[in-house]
């Protein structure tokens, strides 16, 4: 009897079972419960895609044992690890999107991460089975952040530096859907780097399937984190007093 590969993929992207050997976790789950012998199940290679990450895939391998199916249902591999929220400047694990980072050269390569319960998805009101575009740009800006932490030499005083884009262009080529998408960022020193600001450019590439999906661009400074709250807060004053109202006039 043949092996039968399938893509598990999260709850949220239920609508993407529509095509050809993907299933969510939770119909994985009914199928491996309704098989009463062995002989009852088919081959079965399971591989983890988006909305799926390592507690679920653990779960599912023993669902899969209890069932008594080990020799004939057998996952493969495992969802990526994610980063730390504060490597990438989120409050919540849930919304972290990049995993398994890795540093060669001025190349850092990652993999997509899209949680099965992160707001980014809940919040998108298009009923789609492809990634939504704010939620790749998410993760370029994630990728980005957490390189320029563990890529670019520090203040002087040691102080890890905190990136600020101020140009993004993205050119989307293709629809990223939810099976495995490598990250691949370039930086470049763009200018002279001084101790409170390096700049730098970044070219991003979001690859699918071995094809480019989504292009960006993007320019960037590093900055010491002080400096650059120490610029938000003078433009903050600034906005504040030429957006005062006018004494007399009607709100």
């Amino acid at each position: 009897m043949g092996e039968t590969h399938v893509w598990v993929v999260g709850d949220c992207f239920a609508r993407f079972t529509g095509n050809e050997n993907v299933m969510t976790t939770a119909e994985v789950s009914r199928w491996v419960r309704s098989r009463t012998t062995e002989s009852d199940a088919r081959g079965m290679v399971l591989h983890p895609a988006l909305g799926v990450d390592r507690a679920m895939w653990r779960e599912l391998a023993r669902t899969v044992s209890r069932a008594g199916l080990e020799q004939v249902v057998l996952p493969q591999g495992a969802p990526p690890e994610p980063v730390g929220r504060h490597t990438v400047l989120k409050q919540q694990q849930d919304n972290v999107l990049v995993g398994d980072p890795h540093v060669s050269g001025n190349e850092v390569t990652g993999a997509l991460l899209v949680p099965n319960d992160t707001e980014m998805l809940r919040d998108h009101t298009a009923d789609q089975q492809h990634i939504p575009g704010m939620l790749l740009i998410e993760a370029v800006t994630q990728l980005i952040t957490w390189a320029v932490g563990e890529t670019v030499p520090p203040t002087a005083d040691g102080t890890p530096r905190y990136a600020v884009m101020h140009r993004l262009r993205t050119e989307f080529h293709r629809f990223v859907f939810p099976l495995p998408v490598v990250l691949r960022a370039r930086l470049t020193r763009d200018g002279e780097a001084t101790d409170e600001r390096v700049p730098l450019t970044a070219q991003v590439d979001i690859e699918q399937a071995e094809r480019v999906t989504t292009a960006c661009e993007i320019a960037l400074n590093a900055f010491d984190p002080d400096a650059v709250f120490t610029v938000e807060a003078g433009q903050a004053s600034k906005t504040v007093l030429r957006t005062a109202p006018v004494p007399g006039e009607a709100a």
